[in-house]
């Protein structure tokens, strides 16, 4: 397994990384980073996401909470294993994902252990 994100990663890690910086990043939106402290595949996606602090919403962080508010995620990652579900922040709902007042569905271009959500109640 990697262990610094310069390391040759999984192609799993490197397509989501991939979308955050093409769909994510380059539109100015925000995404909401699951964390999985064995493996910590959350921050090589951070990496190279291209993603600025301003539009990462990462469970790891004790400011998750007010970076969610701060930036009101478009978009949500879930990692196999990750914080995010075993401590009940979302709830699944069928094939969907419950985050406070927030809806998302998932995207189906990504598998394990990545799952990438965007928020169904969104404008755009």
């Amino acid at each position: 397994k990697p262990i610094s994100p310069v390391t040759t990663q999984p192609v799993e890690l490197m397509k989501v990384a991939q979308f955050l910086k093409r769909q994510v990043a380059a539109k100015g939106e925000s995404v909401i980073l699951d964390t999985d402290l064995g493996q910590y595949r959350d921050l090589s996606l951070a990496f190279f996401s291209g993603l600025d602090e301003a539009h990462l919403a990462r469970y790891r962080w004790e400011i998750f909470e007010e970076s969610v508010k701060q930036s009101s995620p478009r978009y949500l990652v879930l990692i196999d294993g990750g914080d995010l579900l075993k401590k009940g922040r979302v709830r699944p709902q069928g094939d969907r994902l419950l985050f406070d007042a927030w809806e998302f569905e998932p995207l189906p271009a990504f598998i394990a252990p990545f799952a990438v959500y965007v928020r169904i109640d969104d404008p755009k």
